[in-house]
């Protein structure tokens, strides 16, 4: 079972950790890489336009900015060619906003991966809310290994369930699968189980652990629950309320991404 394809998008100073995610991925699961450079549209550069603003500053600015663009992008391509290596992956460029060039693209592949660094946040934001497609985030070093022990973090929501499943060509060849939620009610016991009986079926076995809820927060104690284990991936909806509710409050997903050690596939 494959994700089919991947898009990587990738910028200089994150690429080489971008690109050996992908290739990870693209190995385990036998589907081919494409990896994306995003290259600014010399248009955006320039300021709204007032009467003291001649043609000539515009073309200036202009100029400037297609200059620095493909500098960018030169460092990204040399960065491609020096990982690329006997790879089968392929290199493709666009202009445009990185946001708006994720969307549209990533809507024709079937995962997203990319950088977890500051720089990527708009694409991360494009990637999950608006390809409906699963995005795997790679933290800002190197990772040797992923999809062998996965931590699964629970919540009964839409979100979550899409990641679960969104995830199974991993959890169909991972050595362990956990699952972990935060939460020791009735009803948080009985959907932990349903989890685990619903992926029986599907042909994935795996260890469900409830945790207490204490002082840490929902999100430090999942954390460690997946450092615990060593995973090598974790798996779990994203932002399950809104954007602008997770960022004031910080919920789990906005904590795991100021966090993020290892490689996290979401889904919203």
């Amino acid at each position: 079972m494959s994700l089919s394809t991947i898009l990587a998008p990738i910028d200089k100073e994150h690429a080489a950790a971008t690109l050996a995610l992908a290739n990870l991925v693209a190995a385990k699961l036998k589907a081919p890489v494409n990896a994306l450079i995003v290259k600014r549209d010399p248009v955006d550069a320039i300021p709204m336009i007032g009467e003291g603003i001649s043609g000539d500053i515009v073309q200036q600015i202009m100029d400037s900015a297609e200059a620095a663009a493909e500098a960018d992008a030169a460092a990204v391509r040399k960065a491609f060619a020096s990982w690329k290596g006997d790879s089968a992956a392929q290199l493709s460029e666009t202009v445009g906003r990185l946001e708006n060039a994720v969307a549209r693209i990533g809507r024709a592949h079937g995962l997203t991966v990319i950088s977890s660094s500051d720089g990527m946040r708009s694409a991360i934001d494009a990637a999950l809310f608006e390809t409906g497609r699963p995005v795997l985030l790679a933290p800002l070093d190197e990772v040797k290994s992923v999809g062998d022990r996965v931590a699964i973090f629970w919540k009964s929501s839409a979100e979550a369930a899409k990641a679960v499943w969104g995830a199974m060509p991993f959890l169909r060849t991972a050595q362990k699968v956990k699952v972990f939620t935060v939460g020791d009610s009735d009803a948080e016991l009985a959907d932990l189980q349903q989890l685990r009986a619903g992926l029986a079926l599907a042909g994935v076995k795996v260890e469900v652990q409830a945790i207490a809820p204490n002082s840490d927060g929902d999100a430090a104690q999942l954390i460690d629950a997946a450092a615990d284990m060593d995973a090598d991936l974790v798996v779990m909806g994203g932002f399950t309320h809104s954007r602008l509710r997770e960022l004031v409050l910080g919920g789990v997903t906005e904590t795991a991404l100021g966090n993020l050690a290892r490689p996290t596939l979401l889904a919203h």
